[in-house]
């Protein structure tokens, strides 16, 4: 699924998950300066398990705030419910059709080298862009669109299940693991939760900032995802 939420906050949060629905909360005008600042969090395969759709269940007091400022969406549509289709056309704002991205083999600059993207906009009018994580599908990173080379957690994708380890020997991670997991490690420990703990780090240097900034965050995990950025989000 995908989804979007923008809160009426100084700063402008943004959150979608590549593939299926599109769900957004969307900031009313008014009540957004000039040029706000921007939180994008990426995240793969979510479902809106969240108190603002109604999950008795689900505790997130965080997104559930940024919720109430705004918009909630119950209904929108992804162009294509595969990852790297779905984020390249999210992120040019054009179809699959004409990214010609149909699969996850593909770059949106072969058919596209003069398409702006969503943060190179940004950056195009003054903003300071930073990617982190996958923001586009991993191994298709845009450098232009980003004022900063993009960073990422020391943990590669595919090994999230163990603890990082920086000074180990790579090994090939498994095409397959578990469905689940608890290993007894903090979270930043693990590729997602050092993620959130650079995102964290690098919002409290930005705000410090008069430059507005547009950062993308991310997470590969769904498991993780809603709630690390929930404490992306408490950081504020």
């Amino acid at each position: 699924m995908k989804r979007m939420f923008i809160s009426t906050l100084w700063l402008t949060a943004v959150l979608f998950a590549a593939g299926g629905n599109l769900l957004l909360v969307s900031a009313t005008a008014g009540n957004l300066p000039a040029r706000p600042n921007i939180l994008f969090i990426a995240s793969d395969d979510l479902r809106p398990e969240l108190g603002c759709y109604g999950n008795p269940i689900i505790k997130s007091p965080n997104i559930d705030r940024l919720a109430r400022t705004g918009m909630v969406f119950n209904r929108a549509y992804c162009q294509q419910a595969v990852c790297s289709p779905s984020r390249s056309s999210l992120l040019t704002g054009t179809r699959p059709d004409t990214t010609k991205v149909w699969d996850l083999a593909t770059h949106f600059r072969k058919a596209l080298p003069e398409v702006v993207t969503l943060p190179q906009h940004f950056k195009n009018h003054g903003y300071f862009t930073q990617g982190m994580g996958k923001i586009y599908h991993h191994g298709f990173d845009d450098p232009v669109s980003w004022s900063v080379p993009t960073t990422f957690p020391r943990a590669p994708h595919g090994y999230e299940r163990a603890p990082v380890d920086p000074d180990a020997a790579p090994s090939k991670p498994p095409k397959r693991g578990p469905p689940i997991g608890r290993p007894d490690v903090p979270d930043n420990a693990l590729h997602d939760g050092e993620l959130a703990d650079m995102a964290i780090t690098a919002l409290r240097g930005m705000k410090a900032k008069s430059q507005p900034f547009f950062l993308g965050v991310g997470f590969y995990q769904a498991a993780s995802a809603l709630y690390l950025a929930e404490e992306v989000l408490g950081s504020l």
